[in-house]
């Protein structure tokens, strides 16, 4: 499962604010390295794509068009991601392969904030086991977009957009200059937004958000085998509302810098050799000082550093395609809470609530893809993670012990992970059945948080570094058939889990927050199960028309614990698109079943069932020889008021909502 499989179709996938139609991949050669199937979401190729209802949309509007990918919304800004149902905590998500520690014991900064569509060049997301490291869901990876070398020029775009609900706007631009030895390019985008409105016109405060991102990235080719790259992207976003949440956020920063070694036919044997050095630092500061009626007030900023390798060498022989990859990464994790009563702020109280948390990780993964004959692929892959965990912070070790009095705050840990998976394509269709065996460590938040409020469910949730390895065994079955005019895909995947990690409640220990109904302590269930299955299909109507239906569910379970929280109902969106002499027309509905599968024990509240409508047109002109397109369209037509199952405390969505987007190619 080494990169994009090109020898698929892409699924084809709804944006839920009317999903572009998009572009059938070709079945490649036999010649390329055998993969197995595995979704692709394609955003830029430096410049907004034209071919998008929205092409100026945030990373989390892009990621949710993806079956597989599920996003929890606590307002209009870093939407959670999901993979199959289950948390981010069971999957690893990166940039480019490189681990990045979010920095806010809430979850309020998921590591795809931190990036922006100008940055990125696709996203790749496997189920299951892969080599980005150990995991019990899957693993979502970032890949960042670069030039290729070539013929001296200078290109770019400039980019605009204004959204009617919340006054969202946006402006960027994105400059390249390329020669046949070197390149660099610089990217800009901005973004600024107001409270938006749900259906009705009511006003959902505070949802407001600020942010700004500026890339870079520049490569040297030494000669024809070898070269160098180096990408670096500093993201800084201000005044973010989160209206399902008792704390808002004054800043999320973060910057992100590699440099990348790459070189063909290093040894004898080996056709590639890649070597990655990368360093990353977060800031999140959270507080609640804007918030009416509060009697307390508290601010908590977090810190996160990361620093890392990775390096891997690839081998043809025979049907062979060999990958062996070693990457080990150290990170530190520190978060703080004051809290002060508003009558009398000289009154303070301070803990940590990470409390200084070190982690280091090696890594070795190695892969086997056999092609066999008659269109039989085979793929097997084994990993073996060190992970290593320490509380420096002497504070945080005397806080801990509160809790742990005659425990090892530090742990060792060996986490295993293996896959196989086999392939067939035939000359209209591909099936592919994958196994794995994935483990995974606890969080700093499960393992060492401290008095982390939970607003869903009312409680305090504190760490337990006694946690075993929380253990997963997954099952996947794909079958996708397509014609010249058709394409029908199916997936669907069960995970089985052992020592399933979650917080139960502890009736001896008091709630610090006030208010709050008790305290949780994060604990393993025997074992838990996951199932999610989704359908697609596509149709060309006509010459010009295409036709698009998705239909989608998840439901998992926790022994004597009912249903796991975030499940999916059965969800739908269909569209019709017209596409003719640069005009592009979209009309969308998009929907879900009433929930059955909550928890209520942990806050969660049934759901309605609901219906949406969209539309987007655009057309592309000629400025000379230059592109620009120009897209329109109108979310949630009727102005309805809704609220999903992803929704945190059942905020409702956003109301009716035009948007214009002008993106000018030079």
């Amino acid at each position: 499962m080494r990169n994009s499989f090109a020898a698929i179709l892409l699924l084809p996938l709804l944006y839920a604010g009317g999903s572009s139609a998009r572009n059938i991949c070709k079945i490649a050669s036999d010649s390329l390295p055998p993969v197995l199937l595995n979704e692709v979401v394609i955003t830029s190729s430096r410049q907004p794509t034209q071919q998008a209802e929205k092409p100026l949309s945030t990373m989390d509007e892009y990621l949710q068009q993806m079956p597989s990918v599920h996003m929890i919304r606590r307002g209009a800004y870093a939407w959670l991601p999901y993979l199959d149902g289950l948390p981010d905590d069971r999957a690893v998500i990166t940039i480019d392969g490189m681990r990045i520690y979010g920095a806010c014991t809430d979850k309020m900064d998921p590591v795809t904030s931190y990036v922006e569509i100008m940055n990125l060049q696709k996203a790749d997301i496997h189920n299951g086991q892969s080599r980005y490291g150990p995991v019990s869901s899957g693993s979502l990876n970032m890949v960042l977009s670069n030039p290729d070398f070539g013929e001296p020029q200078f290109k770019g775009s400039v980019f605009s957009g204004y959204e009617t609900n919340n006054h969202h706007r946006m402006i960027g631009m994105g400059a390249t200059w390329i020669d046949p030895r070197s390149y660099l390019n610089i990217d800009m985008t901005y973004r600024h937004a107001g409270d938006y409105h749900a259906g009705g016109g009511e006003i959902i405060s505070p949802s407001q958000f600020t942010k700004y991102n500026v890339s870079a990235s520049g490569g040297y080719q030494i000669d024809a085998q070898r070269q160098v790259r180096f990408n670096w992207i500093y993201d800084r976003a201000t005044d973010l509302g989160y209206p399902a949440l008792p704390m808002d956020v004054s800043l999320a920063r973060a910057q992100i810098f590699s440099v990348n070694y790459r070189q063909q036919h290093p040894w004898p044997g080996i056709y590639l050799w890649t070597t990655r050095i990368y360093f990353n630092e977060v800031k999140h500061v959270m507080d609640n000082a804007h918030r009416s009626g509060i009697s307390m007030y508290m601010d908590m900023p977090g810190w996160t550093q990361t620093a890392g390798w990775i390096s891997g060498i690839e081998k043809t022989v025979a049907h062979h395609h060999w990958l062996l990859q070693l990457n080990g990464h150290w990170n530190r994790s520190v978060a703080e809470m004051t809290m002060y009563p508003a009558n009398n702020p000289q009154r303070t109280m301070f803990m940590l609530t990470w409390p200084g948390v070190h982690i280091e990780e090696i890594d070795g993964y190695i892969q086997d893809s056999l092609t066999g004959h008659a269109g039989w692929q085979y793929v097997y892959s084994a990993g073996l993670t060190l992970h290593n965990n320490e509380v420096y912070d002497q504070r945080g070790i005397s806080e801990l012990k509160m809790f742990y009095p005659n425990e090892s705050l530090n742990k060792l840990r060996w986490l295993k992970r293996s896959h196989f998976g086999i392939f067939r394509r035939g000359n209209t269709w591909t099936a592919s059945l994958q196994v794995g065996y994935g483990e995974r460590p606890p969080t700093v938040s499960e393992a060492y948080g401290l008095y982390l409020y939970n607003s869903m469910d009312n409680y305090d949730y504190i760490g337990n570094p006694n946690l075993k390895n929380e253990q997963s065994v997954n099952l996947q079955v794909q079958l996708h058939y397509y014609r010249e005019k058709i394409s029908v895909a199916w997936q669907t995947g069960v995970f089985y889990m052992l020592n399933y990690i979650i917080g139960l409640v502890d009736s001896t220990l008091k709630p610090m927050t006030m208010g709050a109904a008790g305290v949780r302590v994060y604990q393993q269930l025997p074992e838990a199960i996951e199932w999610n299955s989704t359908a697609t299909l596509q149709v060309q109507v006509a010459e010009a028309w295409l036709w698009n239906a998705q239909l989608g569910m998840s439901v998992g379970s926790g022994k004597n614990l009912g249903y796991l929280p975030f499940q999916r109902p059965l969800s739908f969106s269909t569209g019709i698109s017209w596409s003719q002499r640069g005009y592009q027309v979209h009309a969308g509905l998009e929907g879900a079943n009433h929930s059955w599968f909550y928890n209520a024990d942990y806050g969660e509240k049934p759901v309605s069932g609901y219906a949406i409508v969209n539309i987007s047109a655009g057309k592309t002109f000629q400025l000379g020889k230059k592109p620009l397109t120009l897209k329109i369209g109108m979310e949630n037509i009727l102005d309805k008021n809704y609220t999903t199952y992803a929704d945190w405390n059942r905020v409702p969505r956003m109301g009716r909502n035009a948007f214009v987007n002008i993106v000018y190619g030079w």
